[in-house]
């Protein structure tokens, strides 16, 4: 539910929209403490995508992330990009009835 409320908080950061604003450098912040938790993890540079409707608020919240890290950050607007990312960890996880009812559901709603 709270990430269809993205496009609207990226629509009210064009708008230099104050609260809005607040709500993007506070997911910038929950994403590079994200990143910079998960990269401790990598013998090698990884590398860093971010994707969603929050990445649609355009260059002010990708710079307050991208300012804060080193190396290259990609990023993909919208949520059509993590839909093979469930259909492969779905794969690996998700065994017997219940994986032919994520897929039977995934179906529905695609």
């Amino acid at each position: 539910m709270v990430a269809g409320f993205a496009p609207y908080v990226s629509e009210m950061v064009y708008k230099r929209d104050k609260i809005a604003l607040g709500i993007i450098e506070e997911s910038a912040e929950y994403i590079l403490s994200t990143i910079n938790s998960i990269k401790k993890h990598f013998t090698k540079k990884p590398r860093i995508s971010i994707l969603g409707g929050t990445v649609l608020a355009g260059k002010l919240y990708t710079d307050l992330i991208s300012n804060n890290i080193t190396g290259d950050i990609f990023t993909y607007p919208g949520y059509q990009v993590a839909i093979g990312g469930i259909l492969i960890l779905m794969e690996k996880l998700i065994k017997g009835p219940m994986k032919t009812e994520y897929k039977k559901y995934l179906n529905t709603i695609l």
